[in-house]
């Protein structure tokens, strides 16, 4: 995304939940939509995914939400 660098600096917390995204099991790919709005992140399989979404909604209480393509 080419805005990720300028909104990172206004909001670096955007950097820092991608880089946590990064680093779940399965993730293959982390990025943010938009203007940094949202955060993605595509992984392996489902049960990746919902790891992950249970991880960023204990640890840090956010909205998540996990999608399959089938």
């Amino acid at each position: 995304n080419d805005m990720f660098e300028n909104a990172n600096k206004v909001t670096p917390k955007i950097g820092k939940i991608i880089d946590i995204l990064q680093i779940q099991s399965g993730c293959l790919l982390a990025r943010m939509t938009g203007s940094g709005s949202t955060c993605i992140g595509i992984f392996n399989s489902q049960r990746e995914a919902i790891k992950a979404s249970n991880f960023f909604k204990e640890q840090f209480s956010y909205f998540t939400a996990v999608s399959s393509i089938v």
